[in-house]
């Protein structure tokens, strides 16, 4: 992202952050027994649907426009 000036760049960075701050909520959920099997389910849902389906394919297009394929 960087070598390609991809100008969503701090953005995209700011977004996998928050996905890995939370996975360790989940984590911590889990180890206190809090952790409903659902919440994770619509979790990676929406993750999948709104970044992958979104931001990923934005910076995919991106990366094609710069010759990288």
């Amino acid at each position: 992202m960087q070598s390609t000036n991809y100008p969503q760049f701090e953005a995209h960075r700011v977004e996998h952050k928050k996905l890995l701050n939370d996975v360790l909520l989940f984590k911590s959920r889990y180890i206190a027994g809090d952790l409903v099997a659902a919440d994770v389910s619509t979790f990676l849902v929406e993750w999948m649907v709104k970044h992958i389906k979104e931001s990923d394919r934005d910076y995919g297009a991106h990366l094609n426009a710069h010759g990288v394929y």
